[in-house]
């Protein structure tokens, strides 16, 4: 007899593997799922912030009255794409007569370097991934 007071060997009750099984395959489905999401995000994050970055050099080039700080102008863009506070002034550079990828003119050229800022499944080293976007706009003679 075993501990189940039937009559069958305990090695060949089968009863739980089930169990087991899905909850080893299902731990490692569930972090690959989470995983999945979290570099979702992370690719997200990066296209709207370029997106901001594409945006800033162009108010700046052409000398928006929307653009009177284009520091500002670049956190409040990201913060209504990604969520409010994703960067601040101080993550912005803006180079008003700046050259670009070694073409000849006046750029507008704007760099935002930031941290990716989900801090979910990915593991360790990939958590605070630097978000570096550069973009450049030709300057309008008249701006």
């Amino acid at each position: 007899m075993n501990a189940r007071g039937g009559s069958r060997p305990f090695r060949a009750d089968r009863g739980g593997s089930t169990v087991i099984e899905f909850s080893i395959v299902g731990s490692l489905l569930i972090l690959l799922c989470f995983g999945i999401i979290d570099l979702g995000l992370l690719f997200w994050t990066r296209n709207a912030l370029q997106s901001t970055a594409d945006l800033t050099a162009r108010c700046a080039a052409i000398g928006s009255a929307n653009c009177t700080d284009p520091q500002q102008f670049a956190v409040d863009t990201a913060g209504a794409w990604v969520f409010s506070g994703i960067i601040a002034s101080s993550d912005v550079t803006v180079q008003a007569n700046g050259a670009c990828n070694g073409m000849s003119g006046t750029f507008a050229t704007v760099t935002i370097d930031c941290k990716f800022w989900s801090n979910g499944t990915l593991a360790l080293p990939f958590r605070a991934i630097p978000l570096v976007v550069s973009a450049c706009y030709p300057v309008s003679p008249g701006a």
